[in-house]
């Protein structure tokens, strides 16, 4: 067993056979907070966040259905769009920041297979914007999908229904890539993994 003793700055340890404490150099302190985002009697899954322009978007789904979200100022902790729900037919939500933005994008079963993306704009945190459909071929048994800022652009890849994986660009205001953008219209990149992964 080792006596250790922390103060302000820095780490010691007792050495009992010259009964001093050698000085075992400088701490950075680590401080954990925990933050209530909801409160209600539902139980939430699939939770994601991202934080942009001094606000924080949360999402997730819980077992009323359907994709939510909660939007808390980064500092003050304060609420400013309070458990909303952001698609009743959503689900696997992931947000990510992408230049001033956060974008919420989540899978919608009903006919086909969709990946859907919404806006959420931190200067005006009140409100999503409206729901715009990035493709509609996710493969209705392995629709797994992945998102990943690119400067300010979105790369998003995901399983297709034709057993591939597909990638697409959507740029900071939400138009899906294409040769007028300057950006690659969505592509297939391989074959369906066999063992189910997919990362950006």
């Amino acid at each position: 067993d080792e006596l250790l003793l922390f103060d302000r700055n820095n780490l010691y340890s007792h050495a009992p056979g010259l009964n001093e404490w050698a000085d075992k150099g400088a701490i950075v302190p680590l401080v954990l907070r925990n933050r209530e985002i909801v409160r209600n009697s539902y139980e939430q899954t699939l939770c994601d966040s991202a934080t942009a322009g001094g606000v924080t978007l949360y999402a997730w789904e819980d077992n009323r259905g359907g994709v939510r979200v909660t939007a808390i100022d980064a500092e003050s902790g304060t609420t400013l769009l309070a458990d909303t729900e952001a698609a009743s037919a959503g689900r696997a939500p992931r947000v990510l920041a992408v230049g001033e933005n956060i974008f919420l994008v989540y899978r919608v079963s009903g006919g086909s297979e969709d990946l859907k993306l919404r806006i959420f704009d931190p200067k005006s945190p009140t409100a999503l914007g409206s729901e715009s459909a990035l493709v509609t071929d996710v493969d209705a048994a392995d629709y797994l999908f992945d998102l990943a800022a690119h400067g300010t652009k979105m790369v998003f890849v995901y399983n297709a229904a034709s057993t591939v994986i597909k990638i697409g660009y959507v740029t900071a205001n939400g138009e899906l890539g294409t040769a007028l953008l300057g950006l690659p219209t969505v592509t297939t990149i391989a074959s369906e993994s066999s063992d189910n992964s997919l990362a950006c």
